[in-house]
């Protein structure tokens, strides 16, 4: 991949990012009306195993960019 290519995927994956952090954030006051406190706890933790464990199958699976 070009240098060019290789800057335009890390700024991809720095805005997706950013882009799931806000709608994170912007999710427990929605639960909260509609579940109780502990039960939107339980949410965030799954949910954040489950990511975990979905970019560590990414991750094992994308080759390393050669220096």
């Amino acid at each position: 991949m070009t240098d060019a290519q290789l800057d335009k995927l890390a700024k991809d994956w720095l805005q997706l990012d950013q882009s799931v952090a806000q709608l994170r954030a912007e999710v427990p006051s929605h639960f909260r009306s509609v579940i109780s406190a502990r039960n939107t706890a339980l949410f965030f933790q799954l949910d954040r195993r489950m990511v975990n464990m979905i970019d560590l199958k990414v991750a094992s699976v994308l080759p390393l960019v050669q220096p």
